[in-house]
């Protein structure tokens, strides 16, 4: 009986991830995906602001740069 029960939720798990070409599983559970996409964006957002702040220093750089007279790289 728990032998039955452990094929069942095998094959059930089987059915929710598919193996894709690369050796990634391809998920099926759509709470899953959700949570992938979520942290992809928190990531996204996190580097987006880490750009901006390292812009914003290079535009610095060279409004300084361009009135000291000097040359900056």
């Amino acid at each position: 009986m728990e032998e039955e029960k452990r094929q069942e939720e095998q094959e059930v798990k089987k059915d929710k991830k598919e193996k894709v070409k690369d050796g990634k599983e391809k998920v099926m559970d759509s709470a899953k995906l959700r949570q992938k996409i979520e942290k992809i964006d928190a990531k996204m957002d996190a580097l987006s602001a880490k750009k901006e702040g390292l812009l914003k220093q290079l535009f610095d750089l060279q409004r300084a740069a361009e009135k000291g007279g000097g040359q900056e790289e």
